[in-house]
C-alpha cells in the first residue's frame, strides 16, 4: 500500500522506515536516502527531488539523511562533500527562492544558503555503494533488478514539483513517462547540455542535467540553466 507523504509525519515516518527495511534487504551494506528533513520538505511550496547514480564510497551502510542533514552545521564549509553538493546547494537554493545566480551569495559569505538542503530530497538509482567513476552497464544492471521498485515508489510518495537528474534520467524516464503519463519533453539547453520535460497536470519540470561533480560547464551556467528555466515554465503570464 502507498503511503502518501503529505498525510502526516507518523504516515512518512512509516514509509521511509519500510523503504530502509526494503533496501537493506537488498544490500546489508547499502546507503539509505531519502527526504533531508521531511517537517521542511513538507512545508516548502517547490518540492525538489536530487536523483544520482550511486554513492560514491567504499565504506558500507550509511545513513544519507543523517550525514546530509549535518552538512550545514559545518557553517558553510562543505569539505568532502563540496565537489558533488556545492551545485546542489546554490541550485536548490535558487529554485526554493526564486534567485538567480547574481543574486546569491557565495556559501562562504553567507553559509544559511547550505540550509536549502533541508528542505530537499535526495537519493541514488543505486543505493550500493560504487567507486569515483560509475560503470553506466552496471548501474543499469542494478537499477532495473534491484532498485526499481525501490526508486519508483520514492518518487511517488515525495511528489516532487522538480526532479532533477545528475546524468540519471536515461535510467528511468521511462518509469517517469508511467508514473507522470502526461510528461513531454520540452527542450534542450545546450550550454550546459540540460534536458528538459514537464508536465503541466503534476505541476512537474524534470531536468536531464550533467552530474553536480561534472566540470564541462561553469558552476554559474550549471545553476543558472536549471533556475532560469525552471522560473520561465512556471512562471504565471
Amino acid at each position: 500500500m502507498e503511503i502518501n507523504t503529505k498525510n502526516n509525519a507518523e504516515s512518512f515516518n512509516d514509509f521511509q522506515k519500510k523503504t530502509d527495511e526494503k533496501i537493506y534487504q537488498i544490500d546489508e551494506n547499502a546507503f539509505i536516502d531519502g527526504i533531508i528533513n521531511y517537517e521542511k520538505y513538507s512545508k516548502s511550496l517547490t518540492k525538489i527531488l536530487w536523483i544520482l547514480k550511486e554513492p560514491n564510497s567504499t565504506e558500507g551502510k550509511l545513513n544519507w539523511r543523517e550525514e546530509i542533514r549535518l552538512i550545514p552545521t559545518y557553517n558553510g564549509n562543505l569539505g568532502a562533500f563540496e565537489k558533488t553538493f556545492a551545485n546542489i546547494v546554490y541550485t536548490s537554493y535558487g529554485l526554493l527562492n526564486k534567485k538567480k545566480w547574481n543574486e546569491m551569495q557565495w556559501i562562504e559569505d553567507d553559509p544559511s544558503i547550505v540550509n536549502s538542503l533541508e528542505e530537499i530530497a535526495f537519493i541514488n538509482i543505486s543505493k550500493t555503494p560504487g567507486g569515483s567513476k560509475s560503470n553506466d552497464a552496471f548501474l543499469e544492471l542494478q537499477y532495473q533488478s534491484q532498485y526499481k521498485d525501490v526508486v519508483k515508489n520514492q518518487i511517488i510518495n515525495f511528489r516532487p514539483n522538480i526532479i532533477i537528474g545528475g546524468n540519471t534520467i536515461k535510467f528511468i524516464i521511462e518509469d517517469l513517462k508511467e508514473i507522470y503519463p502526461s510528461l513531454k519533453y520540452e527542450k534542450h539547453i545546450q550550454s550546459s547540455d540540460l534536458g528538459i520535460h514537464k508536465s503541466e497536470e503534476d505541476n512537474l519540470v524534470v531536468f536531464d542535467a550533467r552530474h553536480p561533480q561534472n566540470t564541462s560547464s561553469s558552476r554559474e551556467i550549471y545553476c543558472n540553466d536549471i533556475i532560469d528555466n525552471y522560473l520561465s515554465l512556471t512562471q504565471k503570464n
